[in-house]
């Protein structure tokens, strides 16, 4: 704990000078986001480390998304406060737009790691994911909010409106690059689906 404790009071320090020196108002945030990059780094490199977590090391990702989860809303309740209190926002947007948004990734982490506990090959596994992460990419175009900003962004991602014969604007441009991603995806997870198949038929074989 010693080397993320000294990274952390150390950068808490300089940022609190640069706040005094500017005479601003965002140490807290700046300083909870440090926390935050720290703690996405080292809690699951010490969960698997130290014999203390010897008992939960077998569910290290799942604890360590929940930490980082936990954490993230805390940086986010404070964002909300910091925009809404210095006119950055003219209503707290943490229950409407924050929360929905960080648990529905929350959710979606969670039920990609537990691929693993599939009884099949990683070759497999891995297909699945990736078929897995093309599904956002079919969904969100039947997402509808009522946040009009956000539903510009979500626009932006529709990959039914690419269109390779046009590059010239920015949500085309965003949109065929999308289409291109998700075929991508599309290809590998094809790739290692047959040949985790072939794998899977050939350990069956000499079983």
């Amino acid at each position: 704990l010693i080397l993320p404790a000294s990274m952390y009071g150390a950068l808490v320090l300089l940022l609190g000078v640069c706040a005094i020196y500017t005479k601003g108002d965002w140490f807290l945030i700046s300083s909870l986001s440090v926390l935050f990059a720290l703690i996405i780094v080292f809690v699951p490199i010490y969960i698997s480390k130290y014999k203390v977590f010897e008992k939960i090391r077998w569910y290290n990702d799942f604890i360590s998304v929940a930490t980082c989860f936990v954490f993230l809303n805390i940086l986010l309740i404070a964002t909300d406060i910091y925009c809404v209190t210095n006119g950055y926002s003219a209503s707290h947007w943490y229950l409407s737009l924050g929360f929905p948004i960080s648990l529905t990734c929350y959710l979606i982490l969670n039920l990609l790691m537990c691929v693993r506990f599939l009884k099949f090959n990683k070759l497999i596994k891995t297909s699945f994911i990736l078929f897995f992460i093309n599904l956002f990419y079919l969904i969100v175009p039947f997402i509808k909010v009522k946040n009009q900003t956000l539903q510009s962004e979500i626009n932006d991602w529709n990959i039914f409106k690419a269109d390779f014969s046009n590059w010239t604007t920015e949500v085309t441009l965003e949109q065929n690059v999308n289409l291109i991603t998700f075929l991508t995806l599309l290809g590998i997870a094809t790739i290692f689906l047959i040949f985790g198949l072939v794998k899977h038929l050939k350990n069956k074989k000499k079983n």
